[in-house]
């Protein structure tokens, strides 16, 4: 399947999102939030989306930001 960040730019262009913020949070099945930082092949596609940054889901409960390039 498709990793939440390609599903969620499913039929948008790279420039009705350039510039904009992506959030992603995992669940797991006990209500705790996982790691959901995106991979590498991931970034390589939120580059091509010129996505300014991603907001993503830590262990613990924790929230991290990264910006691809």
């Amino acid at each position: 399947g498709l990793h939440a960040e390609i599903h969620a730019l499913q039929g948008l262009r790279p420039y009705d999102v350039a510039g904009g913020d992506l959030y992603i949070c995992r669940v797991r099945p006990t209500g705790d939030y996982g790691l959901a930082k995106p991979c590498d092949e991931c970034m390589g596609v939120l580059v091509g989306y010129s996505i300014d940054r991603v907001f993503f889901s830590k262990d613990l409960n924790g929230i991290g930001v990264c910006r691809p390039r």
